[in-house]
């Protein structure tokens, strides 16, 4: 997912959107990530829904790579931002709880640090790999949609 955020603001300079809109879109969505974090945990915390939420958030943000790869406006890239942030959290806040609990009360912070390094290491490597398999930015999201899963 964080190989994407890589190539949003490339994208939408490619797609001629000026950089004061894109940073608007980048800024409001980074708000609605905000409120959608604090959302999605609360509700999984609650309803003890953490496997489905992020079973949800996952089947959405994978259409939505797809829905970025095709993003030619302002206004289409805005509601993309807006879908991302709150798809996202949904995969990025709830899944790293799932795994550190999986392990037990012991060592929680030594299991989340092993889990965060497999996760930058994915990172790291799709971020340098793709594009230099892969000329046309389009082709780059959607690529890094289905790398990312």
């Amino acid at each position: 997912m964080g190989i994407l955020f890589v190539f949003e603001a490339v994208r939408m300079k490619d797609m001629g959107i000026g950089e004061s809109a894109i940073g608007l879109i980048l800024g409001i969505s980074s708000g609605v990530f905000i409120a959608s974090s604090l959302f999605w945990g609360r509700l999984a915390d609650r309803k003890g829904w953490h496997k489905r939420i992020v079973v949800w958030g996952t089947i959405g943000f994978a259409g939505l790579c797809f829905y970025f790869a095709a993003c030619e406006t302002g206004p289409q890239f805005f509601i993309y931002g807006i879908l991302r942030s709150i798809f996202m959290p949904m995969i990025a806040g709830i899944m790293p709880a799932i795994a550190v609990s999986s392990h037990g009360d012991t060592q929680q912070g030594s299991k989340f640090g092993v889990y965060r390094a497999f996760g930058s290491i994915g990172f790291i490597l799709g971020t340098m790999a793709l594009p230099l398999i892969f000329n046309d930015i389009g082709i780059v999201a959607q690529v890094s949609s289905l790398y990312s899963f």
